[in-house]
């Protein structure tokens, strides 16, 4: 599996890993500005075991956020 985050709103975050186990958490942390929405944008891309064989699959995660 591998994965990517951003968090739009903070220039020059960035998050990526490749080959990555299925059960990994994840992870990471940022320092941000009180009163600032910031959209996290997050996607892992797998395979799923299927009748016909393995399948291309994502997930995809989108939190707005602010502190």
């Amino acid at each position: 599996m591998s994965c990517w985050t951003l968090i739009n709103g903070l220039r020059g975050y960035s998050d990526n890993h490749a080959d990555i186990p299925s059960d990994y958490l994840l992870h990471s942390s940022a320092q941000i500005q009180r009163g600032v929405t910031y959209h996290l944008r997050s996607r892992c891309d797998f395979k799923v075991l299927t009748d016909t064989g393995p399948t291309p699959s994502n997930v995809e995660t989108a939190i707005d956020f602010s502190a």
